[in-house]
């Protein structure tokens, strides 16, 4: 599944862990966003406008990904999404509407 995003989710914690990644030549995506138990797995990232990520769920308990002003992605455990980054450069909070612990932020450069 491929979802244009104008907006995205993430965890709280100790110090979060930021993940730069190339842009994909090849179209397929350049980072991967784990949600595991309660947690988003680099919880904040940067990517070019245009990427592809991919989300994946890889506990038991069912997430979304949420762009604040952007699209609500459920995952249900052991599934993954391709989310397109096409947003303006920024920085866009995201979470897990489910549960509030789970934040992060997302830069788009």
């Amino acid at each position: 599944m491929t979802v244009l995003l104008a907006g995205a989710c993430a965890s709280g914690g100790s110090e979060p862990r930021r993940s730069e990644q190339p842009r994909s030549t090849d179209g397929g995506p350049v980072l991967t966003v784990l949600q595991r138990d309660f947690a988003f797995e680099p919880s904040m990232f940067s990517v070019a406008s245009g990427a592809r990520i991919t989300v994946s769920n890889v506990g038991a308990t069912t997430h979304t990904f949420t762009v604040e002003g952007g699209p609500d992605i459920d995952n249900v455990p052991l599934a993954s999404n391709q989310v397109l980054i096409d947003l303006p450069r920024g920085s866009y909070p995201f979470r897990c509407v489910y549960h509030r612990q789970m934040t992060g932020t997302l830069t788009v450069r």
